[in-house]
């Protein structure tokens, strides 16, 4: 009994090292998983933006098409003269 009486004042570190080391985890935990969200959306975005460049490239080329065959637009470069 003189045995189990001597460890009982331990407890109360233990419990406090516990719960230190349970908050301490799960702030890691919360920023682990907000750092791969913010991966996530970084790789989403960037795929997004490809294919938005792609599209606006494509409506210049229309764009241009239609200039061309209705003979309008604004010339490269200003003539000489």
């Amino acid at each position: 009994m003189l045995a189990s009486s001597a460890a009982w004042p331990c407890w109360p570190q233990l419990l406090a090292i516990t719960q230190l080391v349970a908050v301490v985890l799960g702030v890691f935990a919360i920023i682990w998983n907000q750092q791969q969200t913010t991966d996530s959306l970084r790789t989403e975005l960037r795929a997004e933006m490809g294919e938005l460049r792609g599209q606006v490239s494509e409506n210049g080329e229309r764009l241009a098409r239609i200039e061309g065959f209705l003979g309008i637009g604004v010339p490269d470069s200003p003539p000489e003269g």
